[in-house]
């Protein structure tokens, strides 16, 4: 018989602007992540490509946001 154990090791290459994802989202994912993480499982994220500031042109030529794209635009869920 077989039987499926489970990867203790999950690699995540996705990111995403913090902005563009609902409070709600980010919430539930964290809280999912953190069950598994509770269980012994271990997380890989991406680091980003460029930085906090996000990726250029998302929100600005720079990737920051505000009116002087000054705020850097965190990704999630690789903070």
């Amino acid at each position: 018989m077989w039987y499926y154990t489970p990867t203790h090791v999950i690699s995540v290459s996705y990111g995403e602007a913090e902005i563009d994802l609902p409070e709600y989202y980010q919430k539930r994912q964290c809280n999912e992540f953190m069950k598994l993480g509770l269980q012994g499982h271990t997380f890989l994220y991406s680091s980003g490509d460029f930085g906090v500031g996000g990726y250029p042109g998302d929100a600005t030529a720079s990737g920051c946001l505000g009116p002087n794209a000054t705020i850097f635009d965190p990704q999630f869920p690789v903070k």
